[in-house]
C-alpha cells in the first residue's frame, strides 16, 4: 500500500509543475530559483534522452505481450 500513496503524492507533486508555474518561476523568480529550474529540467531531458531506448525496448515487449493475449483470446473463445 506504501507504493501506491508514494505514487499519488508524486502524481499530485508533478501535476503542480504546470507550464504556468514554470513559466512564472522562469519571469519572476530569483536567479537561484531560475538556475535550479533549468538544471533541473536539463537533467530530465537528459535522463529521458538516455532512457529513450530502454523506454521503446520495454514497449515494443509490451506490444508483443499484448498481441500474444489478444491472438490467445481470439483462438480460444470462451
Amino acid at each position: 500500500m506504501g507504493w501506491f500513496s508514494g505514487f499519488g503524492k508524486l502524481k499530485s507533486s508533478l501535476s503542480a509543475m504546470s507550464l504556468a508555474r514554470v513559466l512564472a518561476v522562469m519571469g519572476a523568480g530569483t536567479l537561484g530559483q531560475r538556475v535550479t529550474l533549468l538544471l533541473g529540467l536539463g537533467v530530465i531531458c537528459f535522463a529521458l534522452f538516455q532512457a529513450l531506448p530502454w523506454f521503446t525496448m520495454a514497449l515494443g515487449g509490451a506490444i508483443l505481450c499484448w498481441f500474444a493475449v489478444r491472438d490467445f483470446d481470439r483462438m480460444n473463445p470462451q
